[in-house]
């Protein structure tokens, strides 16, 4: 049997989640697209662009990632 590099590609179906944001927020969210087309050229829904914030925010969170660590050890 031949041994690949690459592993077995995990699951990426999207698990869809509702979640609730205050006004403020979803406006932000709003005008966080807006810019985002500007920069960019494209137009990212707001739900794709939160996701990407949230999955960023946890790659950068250092706690979350020593927990996770740890918690996966036992």
């Amino acid at each position: 049997m031949t041994t690949l590099k690459i592993r077995k590609i995990p699951d990426r179906t999207p698990v869809k989640i509702s979640l609730n944001l205050p006004p403020e927020v979803y406006r932000d969210l709003i005008k966080y697209a807006e810019i985002y087309k500007q920069e960019h050229g494209s137009v990212e829904t707001p739900q794709l662009l939160a996701s990407q914030m949230i999955a960023i925010f946890m790659q950068n969170d250092n706690g979350f990632k020593r927990a996770k660590l740890s918690s996966s050890e036992t």
